[in-house]
């Protein structure tokens, strides 16, 4: 009877050791208060996250949130996005690129910031993006979104 707990037991263990788990991170995004202020972000028309190292991906933050176009929002603070992957180990690095003009034009980067995120045992992990002028002058001939998001107020 021992010998059969002691096997079910290591049987049990085999099967977690095989399951990955998800990792939560958590990156909050700002822009640099000592180069941007309100109306240096309102040129921003798209900010694009690339996600490399120990996970990777490629997204955009939603329009009227980066930068922050809510009526009661900072404009500086684009907010929080969750991002999920199962590496158990290594760095992830999220760059955020903002963007003047339509697509994503290498030209049109005017801001970017980065921030590594060491992949630990917690499952929730948290990173801070602050996005510094890239020092390249906006696209030309781009009118800059009008549009709000509703703050849900």
């Amino acid at each position: 009877m021992k010998m059969r707990n002691l096997f079910i037991t290591a049987a049990l263990a085999g099967l977690g050791a095989g399951c990955s788990e998800y990792k939560y991170v958590d990156v909050h995004v700002v822009f640099d208060p000592t180069m941007y202020d309100i109306t240096s972000t309102q040129v921003v028309t798209t900010c694009q996250v690339t996600v490399t190292g120990a996970a990777s991906g490629k997204f955009s933050l939603p329009q009227g949130i980066c930068p922050n176009r809510t009526n009661s929002g900072d404009a500086l603070d684009a907010g929080t996005f969750e991002f999920s992957t199962f590496a158990s180990s290594g760095t992830i690095n999220f760059q955020v690129d903002t963007y003047t003009g339509q697509g994503f034009d290498p030209n049109c980067i005017t801001g970017t910031g980065t921030t590594p995120v060491m992949v630990t045992s917690p499952s929730m992990l948290k990173g801070t993006v602050t996005i510094a002028k890239t020092g390249k002058a906006a696209c030309t001939n781009v009118t800059p979104p009008t549009s709000t998001v509703d703050s849900g107020t």
